[in-house]
């Protein structure tokens, strides 16, 4: 998977809850999108065709435990807002995980199942890995489609400045007033956490509902590495890209963004896909 971005959104991130580190409490499902209904789920389901396996591995989405490996399950799991299948080890309780946890998405009992816990910042997390993060850290996953997510920190956006022409104090007021609340605003007593004192709240990464969610990490200017992996981002008109277009294992670094203005202050703009960045 592509995993282009810039601090200017060139793409957009999906937030996805998936903090808890123990089983998850939720609230009850509709029945008719109840997961123990929907998807052949839990570890008493198929119990013949789950000792003979299928050829899905853990974390592969399913529609019957039929398609799943030897010793694995198809439980229900939310990619987004969507219910899934995915072919897991189920469990009753975290006695059954080893080091991993029991965890239940759903809030069923039949759709538990093991889940490693990630604690590292930008670690891999999501359903293809059947992984969650520890807390504080949230599941923020490439796309609302993605099976697969990293690990981050969120914070608060700093609110816009006061308009210069409806406040006495005027433009220079409204610069102070986003500088002192830019610490502050670091800090979200229900979802988001304190970037550490290297990272700053960026903006234009993070979809959520109010436009008020960024993500700690830091800055890179033109030609230095990055990578979300690394919490490393390009500065606004740049775009992290691969060296060599078209691949992707080679290392990146901060590009000027020509997607839009086929324009480059130094080099060609290059096409790479959808996007173009200069060479």
């Amino acid at each position: 998977m592509r995993k282009s971005f810039s601090v200017a959104s060139l793409v957009i991130f999906s937030l996805l809850g998936c903090s808890s580190d123990k089983k998850k409490s939720a609230a009850p499902v509709d029945a008719s999108v109840d997961g123990s209904a929907a998807f052949d789920s839990g570890p008493a389901a198929d119990a013949a065709a789950a000792a003979d396996g299928g050829t899905a591995t853990e974390g592969s989405q399913c529609v019957k435990t039929a398609d799943c490996g030897k010793g694995l399950s198809c439980v229900s799991d939310f990619n987004g807002s969507i219910m899934v299948g995915i072919c897991a080890r189920a469990c009753a309780s975290d006695t059954d995980c080893g080091t991993e946890r029991c965890f239940s998405e759903t809030g069923n009992a039949a759709d538990a199942h093991c889940v490693n816990v990630v604690r590292k910042e930008f670690g891999t997390c999501g359903l293809a890995s059947t992984s969650v993060c520890g807390q504080p850290l949230l599941c923020l996953y490439y796309s609302r489609t993605s099976a697969e997510g990293l690990c981050v920190n969120l914070c608060m956006l700093p609110p816009a400045p006061v308009d210069a022409g409806t406040d006495d104090a005027g433009a220079e007021d409204g610069g102070t007033v986003a500088k002192k609340d830019a610490g502050a605003a670091n800090q979200d007593a229900g979802t988001a956490n304190l970037c550490s004192t290297s990272q700053t709240c960026l903006s234009g990464i993070v979809d959520s509902p109010n436009h008020d969610k960024g993500l700690c990490g830091t800055t890179a200017a033109r030609g230095k590495a990055c990578g979300l992996e690394m919490g490393i981002f390009c500065d606004t008109g740049d775009i992290c890209e691969y060296d060599a277009p078209g691949s992707s294992t080679a290392a990146r670094h901060c590009y000027q963004d020509c997607t839009t203005t086929n324009k480059c202050d130094k080099g060609t703009c290059t096409p790479d896909g959808s996007l173009g960045y200069c060479l």
